[in-house]
């Protein structure tokens, strides 16, 4: 990618609404941001849930573990902060479709890292039903989850996730791109903070993208990286310096 990096929502708007929520979604696609991004467990009968964790108890008002439930005990959750029910995969992809932005699908394990059976496939029907798969970034700390996707279709992009213990267990981030892209990978999502010291050409930092870029100081060192997308909290903010300092 050349020019302005992409701006995405994490978990929808995670610093503005309640995260990875219908309305966290929806204030991303009402700011202009390019896409959005969440994250996917699976419920006990195979339903793609939008959760960032394994267990439901800190983000809505249930018990226990989306593994552990059916999909209609699920629905009958209610998100904290009055973000209203827990979204299943389908609620979200219906709710982009019509909006023309991107939308990245971050795979996630169940409890202790216990990966889900099918989640891959599951992922790829409610992509296709919609339409969005070419409009969609697959990503996920688990890269067999990524390379199982791509044996079933072909989304926008796929990115290999990396924590900072990650990228120094891979060698570095040189290493660790060279080993994405042998997977047939994009390229690798990093945390903000490994931007400092990365050492990359400029056409390898376009694979790069980064999330935890919250702050006005880390949004504007991480857009002077020459990364491909910034995944941010605000990202009001992100698109108010990002359409305010074009790049030379």
């Amino acid at each position: 990618m050349s020019g302005r990096p992409l701006i995405f929502g994490h978990r929808g708007a995670a610093g503005l609404a309640p995260e990875n929520s219908l309305p966290g979604f929806e204030r991303a696609v009402a700011l202009g941001a390019d896409g959005v991004e969440c994250d996917v467990h699976l419920s006990a009968d195979g339903v793609p849930v939008v959760i960032h964790d394994a267990a439901i108890g800190r983000t809505t008002d249930g018990g226990g573990t989306v593994e552990s439930l059916m999909a209609r005990e699920l629905a009958r959750l209610a998100l904290r902060r009055g973000g209203g029910p827990l979204p299943t995969l389908d609620a979200v992809v219906d709710l982009l479709a019509p909006t023309g932005l991107l939308l990245n699908v971050e795979i996630k394990t169940g409890q202790r890292g216990r990966r889900y059976d099918g989640i891959e496939a599951a992922v790829v029907r409610s992509l296709a039903r919609a339409g969005m798969t070419e409009r969609a970034i697959v990503s996920s700390f688990t890269w067999e989850y990524v390379a199982n996707v791509l044996a079933l279709a072909r989304p926008r992009a796929t990115l290999g996730l990396l924590d900072r213990r990650g990228l120094a267990g891979a060698g570095g981030a040189t290493r660790a791109l060279a080993s994405a892209r042998a997977l047939g990978f994009d390229g690798l999502c990093l945390p903000a903070e490994c931007l400092r010291g990365l050492r990359l050409g400029p056409a390898d930092r376009a694979a790069v993208w980064v999330y935890r870029a919250d702050t006005r100081a880390g949004l504007r060192r991480a857009f002077a990286a020459g990364i491909g997308a910034v995944i941010t909290d605000r990202p009001d903010l992100a698109l108010a310096l990002r359409d305010d300092d074009p790049p030379a």
